[in-house]
């Protein structure tokens, strides 16, 4: 349990890269063992239908060169059976001397002298008579039959070849076997048959032909691929050659009823598996000689070595190919994830400008894209919020200017006002109360955010006291539904386009001039209309009073209130593009300002 957590925890600590390397490996390895088990099944099954083939290839090419030899014998006993001089021989009476002269001089005898000159394979010949006589005998070897026929006639081979009724009898004498031989040093394979007069219709002869058993067992070695298998060959339920690796086992099955059964069963099927062992089979007819064929599976084991490391050798060369491709693969995954996580990391500790390169349209680089949005409007939030707050303590300030206690001032002010009016100076008296007002309302007790009516107020102070100012060389109008005044706004939107008009437009103007401000709601737009009819600004006077102050907040500053400017970034920090700013102005003609926002209304209480 502590191995298989301890496993988890390793693999949750890897990186993307190798966790989706680890990941493929695990999923391609069971289909790589399928393929290779499947390989391996197809070609084993292919090599051992081939081997299989082979074997029988072999089995059958040694049954043709044992079945051409046991042919060539049983034809040359067959032309002894029927040569009637061998006959004539065999039939006639005479003393002993008179049938060793026979066998000597008759001309027929030396045909058995010439077979044995010129077969190789055939290691003697005996020619038994049924009327007492000494047989005709030749051999190559050491070996010495029996010479009373009588004797012979006790044995089973005669008795097999008289059951014949002249057909040919092959059996197999063991070495040290003396049933028909004096001497006997070594194991031959004997055909034999018995010679017949048909015309009398009794035997009158017995001929065998033997062949020395170790000329078949060498071909049957140099046949054989392996000295670990074994060969055996049959015929007509006899056991002629048994060579190679056999052991009881084997021979009990292959000389049961069960394999005869089997082979006859299927007439195509020419190899059977025996436990450890393949049995090939090969039989020309069914009166030539069987082979059978054994191989031990460890011999095919060897053989198919080759098959077993194929499989392992694609395992191992598509895992190794796999690994620079998992390499390419897992990277195009985790090299966007780690430039990912360092940007985030980056945006962590402050830095609000990161943006993620974004190569794909796949998962991650929509996860990417969704990140540079975030990393985007988050900055603009802060941005917003920071420099909104900045410019609100920006007005404060400008409105305090220099200010220690504002109190001190408006009390100051209250006074001042009080012993104008008391001393008649009622001129005097209005502009102290409308500068108390003004300062009242830019400091709006620290907020950002006024109300119509409150803006208004503001506006008619300024224009008051520049009234009193500029006398008869100044008239404004302001005009405004009263169902706006509850309509919030930023504070200090007017006073600094109001300010401008006199300034640039009335006081250098030299002449009379006239100023309005004009409150309109259109659907859902609040529209504020400054009008002058002062001298106008030309075209890149309107463009610099638009641009924002850069750097420094308390640039263009006019006395009293904000930059125009100023108020353009705060409107486009509120409101973001959801508003209008516009200039018109022609030379000795005015200017027209004109400002649109979106309708905000909250009762008067609440700002």
């Amino acid at each position: 349990m502590a191995n298989g957590l301890w496993n988890k925890l390793r693999f949750k600590n890897l990186s993307i890269k190798y966790k989706l390397i680890f990941m493929l490996y695990i999923a391609i390895l069971p289909f790589l063992l399928f393929l290779s088990g499947y390989l391996y099944y197809t070609m084993q099954k292919g090599t051992t239908d081939s081997l299989s083939s082979a074997y029988q290839e072999i089995a059958r090419q040694i049954n043709e060169s044992i079945s051409f030899i046991q042919t060539d014998v049983t034809d040359i006993s067959t032309y002894v059976a029927i040569n009637e001089n061998v006959k004539k021989v065999l039939s006639e009476a005479g003393t002993a001397e008179e049938m060793s002269q026979t066998w000597t001089k008759d001309s027929s005898m030396n045909f058995f002298m010439d077979i044995i000159g010129t077969k190789s394979y055939i290691s003697y010949i005996a020619l038994y008579t049924n009327n007492g006589y000494e047989p005709y005998y030749i051999t190559t070897d050491t070996s010495v039959l029996k010479n009373d026929i009588n004797d012979i006639m006790k044995t089973n081979f005669y008795n097999r070849a008289d059951e014949a009724k002249g057909a040919a009898v092959w059996q197999r004498v063991d070495k040290n076997d003396k049933s028909i031989f004096e001497i006997n040093k070594s194991s031959k394979i004997m055909m034999s048959r018995v010679i017949i007069d048909h015309m009398e219709v009794k035997n009158i002869g017995y001929l065998i032909l033997g062949i020395n058993a170790g000329y078949l067992e060498k071909i049957c070695k140099g046949s054989m691929t392996t000295k670990d298998e074994g060969m055996i060959v049959r015929m007509n339920g006899e056991t002629l050659i048994e060579t190679g690796n056999l052991n009881k086992e084997i021979e009990g099955y292959i000389l049961s009823d069960t394999l005869k059964n089997t082979i006859k069963g299927k007439a195509k099927l020419k190899s059977v598996i025996y436990k450890d062992y393949m049995i090939c089979f090969s039989q020309i007819n069914e009166n030539s000689s069987e082979v059978y064929y054994i191989i031990p599976r460890s011999t095919m084991i060897d053989k198919l070595g080759t098959v077993k490391l194929v499989p392992i050798l694609i395992i191992v060369g598509v895992l190794s190919l796999m690994l620079p491709i998992s390499f390419i693969m897992s990277g195009s995954i985790a090299r966007p994830l780690k430039r990912l996580t360092v940007s985030m990391k980056k945006f962590q500790l402050g830095d609000f400008s990161q943006q993620v390169k974004v190569n794909s349209t796949d998962e991650i680089g929509e996860v990417s894209l969704c990140y540079n949005d975030m990393v985007q409007t988050m900055k603009e939030l802060i941005d917003t919020s920071y420099i909104s707050k900045i410019r609100e303590r920006e007005a404060e300030l400008s409105a305090l200017q220099a200010q220690i206690n504002p109190h001190f001032l408006y009390n100051t002010l209250d006074s001042i006002y009080w012993k104008a009016l008391t001393d008649g100076n009622d001129g005097i008296a209005e502009m102290v109360y409308s500068l108390s007002r003004i300062f009242r309302l830019s400091l709006n007790r620290g907020q950002g955010m006024t109300t119509v009516e409150k803006e208004v107020e503001l506006v008619t102070h300024y224009l008051m006291i520049q009234k009193m100012r500029f006398n008869e060389k100044l008239e404004y109008s302001i005009e405004v539904d009263n169902n706006l005044n509850n309509y919030i706004v930023p504070k200090l939107i007017l006073q600094p386009f109001v300010e401008n008009s006199i300034i640039h437009g009335i006081e250098k103007n030299g002449s009379c001039g006239t100023v309005a401000v004009i409150i309109e709601r259109i659907g859902d737009k609040l529209n504020f209309i400054i009008l002058d009819s002062g001298k106008g600004m030309k075209e890149e006077q309107v463009e610099s009073l638009l641009s924002k102050a850069d750097g420094d907040v308390n640039t263009k500053k006019t006395p009293g209130g904000y930059a125009i400017s100023n108020v353009y970034e705060r409107l486009k920090l509120k409101f973001k593009d959801d508003f209008k700013l516009s200039i018109q102005s022609k030379r000795n003609k005015g200017t027209r300002v004109v400002i649109e926002i979106p309708i905000t209304e909250v009762l008067s209480e609440e700002v």
